[in-house]
């Protein structure tokens, strides 16, 4: 197996990565060269400047080098991502975790604050599982008990979820059930306090011309939202009450321009304490609101 220094498998991986990769910040293409050096060079990234002289698998860097200029990206080639302090499990069943969605989670537990413990709560269109295992996981470390559903119609998201729960020793916490956020009756009988979701919201025609990391890699089924994106909103927004206790909290993840729609699908369906919280770049990106009371 050839193999050559970590300080010299960086200088050519950043060299190849900015060379062939022109829409992408050359700092960015830095830190993803670093992060496959080290992948290939089986140390943890943490240790990157302390391994030097740690060998690298030449043909395993490069076989990562080949999938990321051909659009694959970084979180799917490491196999894992951080959300919000903690690390997923990660691969193309199910979108990447995005600091954009740390909205939805900080608004969806500041909405729960007034409710008694323990706590059950629905992650639904899961994924990854990061919103409902990063909640459940968060009030925890508050002193407040939660319990958890996983849902999703996708079976393989929901494998990699299990695989995410199995991660972070929540087994006992946390159910992953098929569930279709068009037909939440499948869920009746159930009562949560609160539901959490990050559903797909690209319009249809859009979902194509995305970013090819994106349009060519992640699952489609994760993105489309109908014509005009808000087909899932509409029929959660509808069904939810069904699901959810007197009080319980509804929270969204939305597109860059659709919080206002989505408060407004909320106030007219009766929705109450409907609030809207910015990502990390001030743009509008989770919306909340309470069944009434």
């Amino acid at each position: 197996m050839p193999t050559e220094p970590l300080s010299a498998a960086y200088r050519r991986a950043r060299a190849q990565l900015i060379g062939a990769i022109s829409d992408t910040d050359p700092a960015g293409l830095s830190l993803e060269a670093r992060e496959l050096a080290s992948f290939a060079a089986g140390i943890d990234r943490s240790r990157f400047f302390l391994a030097g002289d740690a060998p690298v698998d030449r043909e395993k860097l490069d076989d990562l080098l080949a999938r990321r200029i051909a659009g694959e990206p970084l979180a799917y080639l490491l196999g894992e991502w951080d959300f919000c302090g903690r690390r997923f499990f990660t691969d193309r069943r199910a979108l990447i975790p995005r600091d954009d969605s740390m909205a939805v989670l900080e608004l969806f537990l500041e909405q729960l604050a007034d409710r008694s413990a323990p706590l059950s709560l629905l992650d639904l269109c899961t994924g990854t599982g990061c919103l409902g295992i990063s909640a459940v996981a968060e009030l925890a470390d508050r002193g407040q008990a939660a319990c958890a559903v996983l849902a999703d119609l996708s079976p393989e998201a929901l494998s990699l979820a299990r695989e995410n729960v199995a991660l972070h020793g929540l087994c006992a916490q946390i159910e992953c059930v098929r569930a279709d956020a068009f037909a939440l009756e499948t869920l009746a009988g159930r009562a949560f306090d609160g539901c959490i979701c990050n559903p797909p919201y690209i319009e249809s025609a859009v979902v194509p011309a995305l970013d090819r990391t994106v349009a060519d890699f992640e699952p489609h089924m994760a993105l489309d939202g109908g014509a005009d994106g808000l087909d899932f909103y509409r029929a959660i927004v509808a069904s939810a009450p069904m699901i959810l206790k007197p009080g319980a909290v509804l929270a969204f993840e939305v597109g860059f321009d659709q919080a206002e729609a989505v408060a407004a699908l909320l106030a007219a369906a009766g929705y109450t304490d409907v609030a809207v919280k910015n990502d990390l770049q001030n743009i509008p990106r989770a919306v909340a609101a309470r069944i009434g009371r």
